[in-house]
């Protein structure tokens, strides 16, 4: 598996992200792939923390992500969320980018989010347009996942 991300492949720790813009095309196509416009895999309990918090605001992709492995996931903002003990905030993040998952075994591709597994995430103030038609987050296991205010035109 790969973790392939437009600013970082794999957040292993908490951490604050603000006001990025990604642009430009990614593919993959290997076995369990996670991609994201900005992060590819966010498993921020690798480090060594107990109860990690990723706070990401104002966050933008505006590219073209396309991937075809068995498993693989793709979001705008992040690939795959997957850590139980994780909290993860999305603050005005907006998604405008083309998200194609070229398979139908599992796995997942949504606006913001491609997977999420495990953890809590919120979604404030939130934006998708371009994974066609699967909403903000593409597939969940037992993710918590709480909506302020988002949108999927």
């Amino acid at each position: 598996a790969q973790s392939i991300g437009g600013l970082v492949g794999c957040a292993q720790s908490s951490s604050v992200i603000s006001e990025c813009l990604t642009e430009g095309n990614i593919n993959a196509n290997e076995l369990g792939s996670y991609v994201g416009g900005l992060i590819g895999l966010m498993d921020a309990g690798i480090s060594g923390e107990t109860k990690p918090t990723v706070n990401m605001n104002k966050c933008c992709f505006g590219g073209t992500i396309t991937v075809s492995g068995t498993g693989d996931t793709a979001g705008g903002i992040i690939g795959r969320v997957t850590n139980g003990n994780i909290t993860v905030n999305l603050t005005e993040c907006i998604s405008t980018g083309s998200i194609t998952r070229e398979t139908t075994s599992s796995g997942g591709a949504g606006d913001i989010i491609g997977y999420a597994n495990k953890g809590a995430i919120t979604l404030t103030d939130c934006t998708g347009t371009g994974a066609d038609n699967k909403g903000l987050v593409g597939g969940k296991n037992s993710a918590n996942i709480t909506y302020n205010n988002t949108t999927t035109e």
